[in-house]
């Protein structure tokens, strides 16, 4: 046996065994004592609590400050601009001890990563040494998407491995796949993708070796780009392997490693007893739904994949008296020709990013959460897929559509238990879009802007309304960046505004965030230019089926391509451009803003071609609202009317409230006309309303008559009824007989 292998498999008693045995004990010691590592007794914080915390400090300070200085390695507007990265220390088993801010969710991912290395035998073959460089983006090993790319490192003392020090970002563009950017939004199968790797190493002596680059120079469409993100990983990877061999130095190697494995057992407990003390367990359901729109783009290449869908996710979050927290999603959507495949890997990333938020109140950021949290699927499903040939191109965006339910559930726990603070909505309801052509001199460009990814504003708690700016729910620095970088790598799109759209929001006692709208102008585009757009809520229906208490569920986002515009023309007469889709809109219906053709979808358009002078427009980040409408506070309705996020009128028809507003913009609000208006609300809500018995009586008559909504929807009643739980639950609810089958 070479030494190296020796040297991997050295554990803290001196034994020698594989890192798959590692695993397996851990994951055994786990399961019998309900400790991670089998810790009962934290020894090293129990005798000298001080010098835990000032190693935990430390261990913090490392991370960050790998992050902090290698982001700026990067040629991206996102690694640069938005911080959108991520440092992370492992120990060998694949446990996350410490990471920076940024992608806190890649923290979920990595144990898969390594754990997978040791299933498939890389440990033997080609083995792991001091000084080698790891990589990979492949779904099917743990990782959330191929835009999604990992570089680490094993780090070894003394000959024993101890740890592994990880960068992980989303790069610009991940080459040959169907669209251009890094998520080909209507992928079919695998295949088209885009540049897939790894698990693999990529280099060795801490110097990558020259093939990795010129692979993405060849397979990407901004190789220099991806490159530069690459040296990124690899730079925080290597700050982060020279700060442990100094807090090895100070501590020692047994205390690095019990302290390390102590760490993980403590933050697991903060998060036991957090659910405990502040949560109210039980069952509680949940559905989401989003269509996935295919048909009529295919054509002859894909027949299999020239249809539409409309995918569920259905869920019961189970919060356990143990305090450990299940979402069981049986009854969700097959696996198919479409991006909606949702591997492991993305799906515990997408937990991550909505449940830290809420659940770890520490700024230590660790998998202790994963000890705490499973996500279950029935095998088959786009929770579990079980094929391989099918598209991986987005397990994330299917990861943030389940956790997005479990976050209600967490918001109405903590709220049943009185602890408003800690009660909020997270919602990522954010769009991506992906641009990509061929400039005047010949060359090819693509890239993904998603800085409306990490600018996603924080929801309404049942004492305040949610955030009308870019804070980040799930991103603790979220940021989208500069418009200038971000038009320096898009040449053609020239942004005309980011802002707050009035009216676009959810209503309720407390409205959800105020929705935003990105505009650009195209220009000089070269031989030509195309875009498609994804994002997490619906093309023409909503996502999350419900608010909370009474509030109104997340808006759907919308992308709106103008083309063949008088733009230009009315910029040379010293005319202004509209800045959303609203103003498009007025501009268009008095005659000013002159169009051939207005293209409008929901968060998910097709690959469309621009020209010169054409104008897009997004509207997106709109999340649920908590509460009645009626029951809004008139002075928080007239402080909106001043800010102008909320007209008057919609003020009147949705709230009852009768505001007018003086020509400087000042606001008096009509409190006895408010009152009759709201209770003349309340009346004709009255009229129209049903008893829960005869609402029942005829949605049942439709499911036995087979009178759904759209034959998409039938289809997938069709398929999620294949699956046992499921069907049951179906059948038992609408009372049917044992032979109805659709």
């Amino acid at each position: 046996m070479s030494s190296h292998h020796t040297m991997l498999r050295t554990t803290l008693k001196g034994e020698h065994i594989g890192l798959l045995e590692r695993i397996g004990e851990a994951d055994k010691s786990y399961r019998e004592t309900g400790h991670i590592f089998g810790l009962k007794y934290l020894e090293l914080l129990e005798d000298d609590p001080l010098k835990f915390d000032k190693f935990q400090t430390r261990l913090i300070a490392a991370v960050s400050a790998a992050r902090e200085t290698s982001k700026h390695v990067s040629g991206s507007p996102a690694g640069v601009g938005m911080g959108e990265l991520l440092h992370l220390l492992a120990l060998p088993e694949g446990e996350v001890v410490a990471s920076s801010f940024g992608l806190t969710g890649h923290v979920m991912s990595f144990p898969l990563i390594v754990r997978h290395m040791a299933e498939t035998g890389l440990e033997e073959n080609p083995g792991f040494r001091d000084g080698d460089i790891w990589g990979t983006n492949d779904p099917l090993s743990g990782g959330p998407h191929q835009s999604d790319c990992y570089t680490y490192l094993p780090i070894f003392y003394d000959g024993e491995l101890i740890a592994w020090a990880a960068g992980v970002n989303h790069i610009a563009d991940t080459g040959h796949s169907i669209c251009p950017g890094g998520v080909p939004a209507h992928s079919p199968t695998t295949y088209c993708d885009g540049f897939t790797y790894g698990p693999m190493k990529i280099g060795e002596d801490l110097i990558e070796y020259k093939w990795f680059e010129r692979m993405w120079m060849r397979r990407t469409r901004t190789g220099t780009l991806n490159i530069l993100d690459e040296k990124m990983r690899l730079t925080g990877a290597i700050m982060l392997r020279g700060r442990v061999m100094e807090l090895i130095d100070e501590f020692g190697l047994e205390y690095f490693k019990k302290a390390t494995r102590e760490i993980l057992e403590r933050e697991r407990r903060a998060i036991e007893r957090r659910v405990r003390t502040q949560m109210v367990p039980g069952a509680f359901r949940q559905a989401l739904f989003r269509p996935v729109r295919q048909k009529g783009m295919m054509g002859h290449l894909y027949r299999e994949a020239d249809k539409d869908w409309v995918v569920q996710i259905n869920e019961t979050i189970t919060i356990e008296p143990t305090s450990f927290i299940r979402v069981d999603c049986d009854g969700s959507t097959s696996q198919d020709y479409f991006w909606a495949n949702g591997h492991r890997g993305g799906i515990l990333l997408g937990m991550g990013w909505h449940s830290m938020a809420v659940l770890v109140q520490s700024p230590l950021v660790n998998t202790s959460l994963l000890k705490m949290i499973d996500v279950e699927g029935a095998p088959g499903s786009i929770i579990s897929p079980t094929r391989t040939d099918v598209s991986t191109c987005a397990p994330n965006v299917v990861g943030t559509m389940v956790s997005l339910l479990p976050n209600h559930v967490f918001a109405w726990s903590y709220f049943l238990r009185g602890f408003l603070e800690e009660s909020y909505l997270c919602e990522y309801v954010y769009s991506v879009f992906g641009t990509g052509g061929v400039l005047k001199n010949g060359i090819p460009w693509g890239m993904t802007d998603f800085g409306y990814v990490g600018s996603s504003p924080r929801g309404p708690s049942p004492w305040r309304d949610g955030e009308a700016c870019m804070v980040g729910s799930g991103n603790p620095e979220a940021d989208f960046g500069e418009v200038e970088e971000w038009e320096f790598v898009e040449p053609a799109l020239t942004s005309l505004s980011r802002k707050l759209v009035p009216d676009m929001c959810a209503h309720g006692k407390h409205r959800g965030s105020i929705g935003m709208s990105a505009a650009h102008l195209i220009s000089d585009p070269g031989q030509f230019l195309t875009m498609n757009t994804m994002g997490i809520s619906g093309t023409d229906m909503l996502g999350c089926a419900v608010g909370v208490c009474g509030g109104y569920p997340m808006l759907n986002g919308l992308v709106m391509y103008l083309h063949d515009t008088n733009a230009y023309e009315l910029l040379e007469q010293g005319e202004t451009l509209p800045t959303d889709f609203v103003e498009a809109c007025r501009m268009i219906n008095e005659g000013k803003l002159k169009v051939g053709t207005v293209e409008m979808y929901g968060n998910e358009s097709p690959v469309t071609q621009l020209k010169h002078g054409d104008l897009v427009f997004q509207g997106l980040q709109a999340g649920s609202a908590w509460g009645e409408p009626l029951d809004r506070d008139l002075d928080l309705i007239k402080s909106d009317v001043e800010r102008g996020w909320m007209s008057a009128e919609t003020a009147r028809k949705v709230y009852g409230a009768v505001v007018t507003q003086t020509e400087h913009g000042e606001c008096h609000v009509d409190r006895d006309a408010s009152a009759a208006a709201r209770q003349n609300i309340r009346d004709k809500r009255k009229m129209r309303a049903v008893s829960a018995r005869e609402f029942w009586k005829r949605e049942r008559s439709k499911v036995i008559e087979k009178k759904f909504s759209h034959v998409d929807v039938a289809n997938m009643y069709q398929d999620t009824l294949q699956y046992k739980k499921w069907h049951a639950e179906f059948h038992g609810f609408w009372q049917l007989s044992d032979d109805y089958k659709i």
